[in-house]
């Protein structure tokens, strides 16, 4: 299952109204405070956590991961999680992609892991203004439907923001 898309409304900003970011897509200024505040994102939007403004940029499922002679065999299959991050802080912040879990219809809650491949964001040091994209790699069982994506800043007490996946 691959799911990549992007939201075909605008995401509300603090004010209720939508910003727009410089390319164009729309973006989400909400901190997730609440789940009023997190319904309204969904893969391909962009939303704020502490001093993280992140993307989901797609989901994908595959049974291994990891480059050659060093690939991983999922135990169900992996869902590898595409990512954007930026540091808005004012100083240097480690970005730990440990801190994504997926959930499913249930309500069951899978982790992250730490994977060897060439773009991981396990505790990645990312300097203010800077960028970078990789990916959360999370092993669930084989057909399993994910219906969020639940991002948390784990050096802050900020609330997660909480991006739908929609079929």
């Amino acid at each position: 299952m691959a799911v990549v898309g992007t939201s075909s409304t605008d995401a509300p900003s603090k004010d209720g109204s939508a910003a727009e970011s410089q390319d164009g897509t729309a973006e989400s200024k909400l901190e997730g405070k609440g789940s009023a505040a997190t319904d309204a994102l969904t893969v391909g939007d962009t939303g704020t956590v502490d001093d993280w403004k992140i993307t989901v940029t797609g989901i994908d499922t595959t049974d291994t991961y990891g480059p050659e002679y060093l690939e991983e065999e999922a135990q169900g299959e992996f869902k590898v999680v595409g990512l954007e991050v930026e540091n808005v802080g004012d100083e240097a912040t480690l970005f730990d992609a440990s801190a994504l879990k997926l959930e499913d219809a249930d309500g069951k809650k899978y982790s992250s892991q730490t994977t060897i491949g060439e773009n991981d964001l396990f505790l990645k040091q990312i300097n203010p203004g800077n960028k970078a994209s990789g990916e959360a790699v999370v092993d669930v069982p084989k057909g399993t439907e994910i219906t969020q994506v639940v991002i948390e800043d784990v050096w802050s007490f900020a609330d997660p923001i909480v991006f739908k996946v929609e079929e």
